[in-house]
């Protein structure tokens, strides 16, 4: 839109220097006024920086350059195999009193940082002044905190282009293109109109006031392995792009030109921690890029430290992120690792993505985890009653929650249902059986997918075979159920925390509990309700030989109130999760960090 300007005479002509005079007071309060000099012109007048997106949604109407916030939260699961990764961009970067960011100085000098509205006083802008059938007028330098006069001809209209490296050091002419040569690790400002001149008689003044974006986009690059449930040790982070550094400008489109791709590697000593726990790093870079013109971020050899203090290397397994930069924004790119699943693939049954080894729970920080490695263990932490999320007590009917829902992210994994558990079996049973040892009476026969051994089941693909991975060990890396047993309470039923007797079945059965409960199956009234699991371990014959059983049991729970609360009594047994097929990241307002208030 056009501003047009009269010549309201000279009462008038004092009063728009006056008014100019106090705002840019306002603005800047070591500002000088106007020179007093005779004939028509322009005046000039910094009237500040836009700060990034919120500046420039709030200033949207008042800015010389404002322009939409087209950079909306956008979040997506990607699997690569050895590990997958949630992406998710948008503008919400770290506060800075939460912690000192890394800085990749490749891409900016001292000078890079977004600034408040006030350009502070004497750095250099050069403004570009054009008619309105795009002939070339004047170029000249000012300093912020002085105002600056360009002479004007009446009746014209006029184009006009600004750039600073938003510092004192000269801004460079243009060139015969309109290309303006831009100094390499320098924050670039930028911004562009119009106006007209009035043809009234008398000296016209045309105060401008111009109010600076940033041409450079502010991109906070987070890594996170809280998926992994493990601080990091070290990664290999390269940037790409067309202009990343620039080279020069075009004035008056705005746009940076160059013709050669540029690659920046971020040392990995460049990020800094968010908070102690070590599994969310950051590093911000001044990057340049046309809007049209995507960035991409590599990630590889990625190394992580386990709960029981090995390393696991993720070697050359890469991710690359690629996404378009909102110049002058401030965009935030969270790269969240994520452990990935084993899948198990059975010809007329279908495919369900399994967590490579069974949940646990630590308290504190990203409590719900899964152990780094799959083993026979007893750890108190890992077993659950049936609709529990507390280690070793009993659920809350009122109250209940999936655990596997509170592993981070939110809601990606859940507890089987009994379809899921349907191709890891091939009877049905109850636990009372297989607490009493009558079990193996009661089992048809085995299970043809599987193998076993005395502390383990193992299942085996009947159809496709899952991405083969050298990074986990054989445990982790096909489907395996190990023998951890049963619990059964030796404490009186109330709440708070459980003894447990495993009766004989520790290293002789494993067991998991699915979401779902079944019908009254003693038909006895609601106080007996059916709660399903797997339960797997060895079979033998008449003859002794040996084969891998796997059932879905049914255990059979009561509902007693403790204390006012309505409490499901149950065994105990680990929990193994599975992928959610309906969880979708990209719900608005999704947070992928559990809500754990209510616990």
């Amino acid at each position: 839109m056009k501003i047009f300007f009269v010549n309201l005479g000279k009462l008038a002509t004092g009063v728009l220097l006056a008014l100019g005079t106090i705002f840019a007071a306002g603005c800047a309060k070591d500002d000088k006024g106007p020179q007093q000099e005779e004939g028509t012109r322009l005046v000039v007048r910094i009237a500040g920086i836009n700060e990034g997106a919120e500046a420039l949604a709030s200033k949207a109407k008042a800015s010389s350059n404002s322009r939409s916030l087209a950079n909306q939260p956008k979040t997506k699961l990607i699997q690569t195999g050895a590990f997958d990764v949630l992406i998710s961009t948008d503008d919400k970067t770290e506060p800075k009193s939460k912690r000192a960011l890394g800085r990749l100085r490749s891409a900016s000098s001292g000078s890079g940082a977004f600034r408040g509205e006030a350009m502070p006083q004497g750095y250099t802008y050069r403004i570009f002044l054009y008619k309105e059938d795009g002939t070339f007028v004047h170029s000249e330098q000012f300093n912020s905190g002085t105002a600056g006069s360009i002479p004007l001809s009446k009746g014209e209209s006029y184009s006009w282009y600004t750039v600073s490296c938003n510092n004192a050091d000269p801004v460079a002419d243009r060139d015969a293109n309109n290309h303006v040569a831009l100094p390499q690790g320098e924050d670039i400002l930028y911004a562009k109109g119009s106006f007209s001149v009035s043809t009234e008689p008398g000296d016209v003044v045309v105060p401008l006031d111009i109010t600076f974006s940033h041409r450079l986009t502010r991109v906070e690059i987070e890594l996170n392995t809280m998926g992994m449930f493990a601080p990091m040790q070290s990664a290999a982070i390269e940037v790409k792009g067309l202009h990343l550094v620039p080279q020069g400008m075009d004035i008056v489109s705005g746009d940076f030109v160059g013709e050669d791709e540029q690659d920046l590697t971020i040392d990995y000593s460049t990020f800094v921690d968010v908070d102690e726990h070590g599994d969310r790093k950051v590093v911000y870079a001044y990057l340049g890029g046309n809007t049209t013109e995507e960035i991409e971020v590599n990630v590889s050899q990625l190394q992580i430290q386990l709960d029981n203090g090995e390393t696991r290397n993720f070697g050359d397994a890469t991710l690359s992120h690629r996404f378009l930069p909102e110049p002058g924004m401030n965009q935030r790119v969270r790269m969240g690792f994520v452990e990935s699943p084993q899948w198990l693939d059975i010809y007329g049954q279908g495919r369900v993505y399994w967590a490579r080894s069974n949940l646990y729970y630590q308290e504190g920080h990203n409590p719900y985890r899964f152990y780094p490695l799959n083993a026979l263990r007893d750890d108190s932490q890992g077993y659950f009653s049936f609709k529990g999320h507390l280690p070793l007590q009993l659920a809350d009917k009122n109250n209940s929650k999936d655990p596997c829902a509170l592993v981070y992210p939110a809601g990606l994994w859940k507890q089987p249902s009994l379809e899921d558990i349907r191709m890891l079996t091939n009877a049905e049973v109850l636990v009372s059986n297989i607490l009493n040892g009558t079990v193996d009476h009661l089992v048809p026969g085995t299970t043809s997918n599987a193998s076993e051994t005395p502390t383990f089941i193992r299942y085996n693909q009947s159809f496709g075979t899952p991405p083969p991975s050298e990074v986990y060990p054989e445990e982790n890396d096909k489907i395996t159920a190990f023998k951890n047993g049963i619990g059964v309470s030796t404490t009186p039923f109330g709440g708070g925390v459980h003894d447990i007797s495993f009766g004989g079945t520790y290293s002789m059965d494993a067991g998991f509990w699915t979401h779902e409960s079944g019908l009254d199956l003693l038909e006895s009234g609601a106080q007996q309700l059916g709660a399903w699991a797997y339960h797997g371990r060895t079979r033998y014959d008449v003859n002794g030989a040996r084969s891998a059983s796997g059932n879905r049991s049914v255990d059979l729970i009561n509902e007693i109130n403790v204390g006012g609360r309505d409490l499901l009594t149950s065994v105990f047994m680990n929990v193994r999760c599975v992928r959610d097929s309906t969880w979708d990241p990209e719900t608005p307002g999704y947070d992928p960090n559990p809500d754990l208030s209510n616990l």
